[in-house]
């Protein structure tokens, strides 16, 4: 768990009381935010809406950038504390959920399922399909797989140099979050996909410092 400090609790206090007196009041319209975002004098990529000339962030995209917990348990936000669900029945393995398709589309037009929390979700297969896209040359491949107990997902970076992707000599992976699963498909959580997609790309050949090597065969080490 982690706490914030005194400043920060304030500074999301009028985040929160901001947010509620504008569900209080009239509609209003929102517009992109176009303008840079630093956090700590650093740049940071971040969602947010431009609303009657103030600029709103998600919550939990705010913890996630500046470092505290954001959670939604029995009905009630948590920011910088979140109580620790009893999964104990999920130690290892996809957490079993029951989630329906909003029928909302993100921007890249990935379907969003909730549940009865209205936590989101995305279909496993869709975040693969679109990863299997991105190609910096034909010897490189993303795919979106899992851990060998099914327990979390990883998005893979693989260096094919066969043209065949199951002979290829290396491959690269870095965790995303727990996998999830209902009526035998499996999910991902939204906010665990937008954490890991600035970590995708690569530097001579080779993803990020945060990627291990999770198969290296001794042709390539030839």
């Amino acid at each position: 768990m982690k706490k914030i400090t005194s400043n920060i609790a304030c500074f999301i206090s009028g985040v929160i009381i901001a947010s509620t007196v504008g569900a209080m009041a009239a509609s209003y319209t929102a517009t992109e935010n176009t303008f840079p975002i630093k956090v700590n004098g650093q740049n940071v990529q971040m969602e947010g809406y431009n609303i009657e000339g103030s600029t709103y962030f998600k919550l939990r995209d705010i913890g996630d950038k500046m470092g505290f917990d954001v959670g939604f348990e029995n009905g009630i936000i948590y920011v910088g504390e979140v109580p620790v669900t009893n999964t104990a029945q999920n130690e290892t393995g996809p957490i079993e959920i029951s989630v329906a398709n909003s029928g909302e589309k993100t921007k890249g037009g990935f379907s969003i399922y909730k549940d009865g929390n209205s936590i989101e979700y995305f279909l496993l297969t869709d975040v693969n399909s679109m990863m299997l896209d991105i190609k910096q040359n034909k010897f490189d491949m993303w795919i979106v797989s899992w851990t060998d107990d099914k327990t979390y997902w990883r998005m893979e970076y693989i260096n094919v140099t066969d043209d065949y992707m199951w002979n290829n000599d290396l491959v690269y992976a870095l965790n995303g979050g727990r996998l999830y699963v209902s009526n035998g498909k499996y999910y991902i959580k939204c906010d665990d996909f937008q954490t890991i997609i600035p970590e995708i790309g690569t530097k001579n050949g080779k993803p990020n410092e945060k990627y291990e090597i999770v198969k290296d065969s001794k042709e390539h080490n030839k």
